[in-house]
C-alpha cells in the first residue's frame, strides 16, 4: 500500500490494507470506495477506529479530480499480455505466425504501440478541424469588426479603446478528440517503453487542446458516427478511427465495472475472469484449423446439465470445443502457479470430461516462469487429460502447442516445454 499525491495504491489481492482515520479522511474518496465494496471490488472494514481494506482479485482505478484509488496488477506483464490478445483479437494464421486481420503486427505487439502509430500517422495526414465564431472585445483587432455591438457598448459602458470582433476560431474535430482521449484513458497503463510514452506525451500536447473522456459506450457510439462521417480516401484517419472502435468495443469483455462520473471515471476488472477468457481466446486461436468447431465460453452457464442425474451438481466448465452436438475439449483457468497440476483440479476436469464424454481435457495455469506442460494420464474412457502452464510472454508458444495437438494428431510427449523450438 502506498499514498502518493492525494493517490491510494494498493495490489491486486492485498490484504489487510490499513488506514489510520486521517489518512481515510485526506484520500477523500470514502463515498466512491464504498461503492466499490457495494460492488465486490474491495472489503472495507473498522478495527480500533482504523479503516481495514481487503483487495480481491481485481485491477482498475476510480479517478476524481485529483485523487484516485488504483489497484494495480500482481502480474504486470500478465495484465499486458491478456490485454493485448483480448484487444487485438487475432484470427488468423499467416507463415505459421498468429496476426491481426489486417496482417500487420503480431498477436502481442503492444497495443499502444500501434495505438500511437495509428495517431501519428493520422496527424501527418491531417486531422479535421471544427470552426466556430465568437466574439470578442480587444484592442488588438482580429477577424471582422462588429460596429453595431461595439456602439451599443460605447452607448451602455462610455467610450474605450476597445472593439467588438466576430473571430472565427479552429479547432481539431472535439468528437474525435473525445475519442482519442477515451482510448488513451483505456491504455494509459500498459507497459510500454519510455520513448513510447514521449511519442504519446508530444502528439498528446499537440492535438489534445479540447475533449473529454467519455463513458466507453459513448465513445464507441461517437467512433461509429465517425467512420461513417469521414470519406474513405482518409486512410489513416479511417485506421485511427477503426482501431478505436476495436479497442472500446473489446474494452468491454475487460471490465467488469466501468463508467464516467462528473470530473472523474472508475474502471475495474476481476483478473480471474479475465484469465478464462484470455484461455478462451488461446483455444480460439488453437483450432483455426479444425473443421465445424466452435470455441465456446461457458457454454453449460445457461444449459442445465448436471454431473450426475438427477439431483447432481451443474457442471460449469470454462472453454469447450464444441463440434456440432459433440464435445472434443473441455478447458478450465486457474488463475495461480502451482508448478504442476493440482489434485483436486485433476478430480474436477474428469468429471466434465466424463459428463461430456470428451477427446482431450485441459488444466490451464499462469506460470510465473517458464511455460510447461504435461500429461497429466488417459482416463478409462478414453480422454486425455493436459495440464499447461502458461507464461504470459508465451502465449503463443502455448497456442502452438495446443494447436499441434488437436490439429494434427496426439504426437506430443508426456512432458515437455512449451518454448518454441
Amino acid at each position: 500500500m502506498e499514498i502518493r499525491d492525494n493517490y491510494l495504491i494498493v495490489t491486486e489481492g492485498e490484504e489487510d490494507v490499513l488506514l489510520t482515520p486521517k489518512q481515510w479522511e485526506d484520500i477523500g474518496l470514502s463515498e466512491g470506495l464504498y461503492k466499490l465494496a457495494d460492488a465486490g471490488i474491495i472489503s472495507i472494514r473498522t478495527r480500533n477506529n482504523m479503516v481495514l481494506l481487503d483487495i480481491r482479485k481485481y485491477v482498475g482505478k476510480f479517478i476524481w479530480r485529483d485523487r484516485g484509488f488504483i489497484i494495480q496488477p500482481e502480474y504486470p506483464i500478465l495484465n499486458d499480455a491478456i490485454h493485448n490478445l483480448i484487444i487485438k483479437s487475432p484470427v488468423k494464421l499467416v507463415d505459421g505466425t498468429i496476426v491481426l486481420n489486417e496482417g500487420e503486427h503480431e498477436v502481442l505487439a503492444s497495443r499502444f504501440l500501434v495505438f500511437i502509430e495509428a495517431l501519428e500517422d493520422a496527424v501527418s495526414e491531417g486531422i479535421p478541424f471544427d470552426y466556430f465564431r465568437r466574439k470578442e472585445q480587444t484592442s488588438t483587432p482580429t477577424g471582422s469588426p462588429d460596429i453595431n455591438l461595439t456602439f451599443q457598448r460605447c452607448i451602455s459602458r462610455g467610450i474605450r479603446h476597445e472593439g467588438i470582433f466576430d473571430r472565427q476560431i479552429r479547432t481539431y474535430d472535439v468528437h474525435l478528440m473525445n475519442v482519442v482521449l477515451t482510448v488513451l484513458s483505456i491504455l494509459e497503463d500498459d507497459t510500454v517503453p519510455p520513448e513510447v510514452r514521449f511519442r504519446a506525451e508530444i502528439i498528446f500536447s499537440v492535438i489534445c487542446k479540447a475533449g473529454i473522456i467519455l463513458r466507453q459506450d459513448e465513445a464507441l457510439e461517437a467512433a461509429r458516427i465517425l467512420r461513417d462521417t469521414y470519406d474513405s480516401h482518409r486512410a489513416s484517419l479511417k485506421r485511427l478511427i477503426e482501431y478505436s472502435i476495436r479497442i472500446l468495443s473489446d474494452s468491454q469483455r475487460i471490465w467488469d465495472y466501468n463508467g464516467a462520473i462528473s470530473e472523474g471515471y472508475y474502471r475495474f476488472s476481476n483478473m480471474v475472469r479475465l484469465w478464462e477468457i484470455a484461455v478462451w481466446y488461446i483455444f480460439k486461436l488453437a483450432v483455426l484449423k479444425k473443421a465445424n468447431c466452435n470455441v465456446e465460453y461457458h457454454p453449460y452457464s445457461t444449459r442445465l446439465c448436471r454431473l450426475i442425474e438427477p439431483n447432481g451438481p451443474d457442471i460449469d466448465p470454462d472453454v469447450c470445443v464444441l463440434s456440432e452436438q459433440d464435445c472434443v475439449i473441455v478447458a478450465d483457468a486457474k488463475y495461480y502457479d502451482p508448478s504442476s497440476y493440482r489434485a483436486d483440479d485433476v478430480y474436477q476436469i474428469v468429471s466434465y470430461c466424463s459428463k461430456l464424454r470428451a477427446k482431450y481435457g485441459f488444466l490451464v495455469y499462469l506460470s510465473t516462469t517458464d511455460s510447461w506442460m504435461k500429461l497429466v494420464g488417459i482416463t478409462d474412457f478414453g480422454t486425455k487429460i493436459f495440464a499447461i502452464g502458461v507464461e504470459p510472454s508465451n502465449i503463443i508458444g502455448s497456442i502452438e502447442t495446443i494447436s499441434s495437438l488437436v490439429n494434427e494428431g496426439d504426437n506430443l510427449p508426456n512432458e515437455s516445454s512449451l518454448n518454441p523450438s
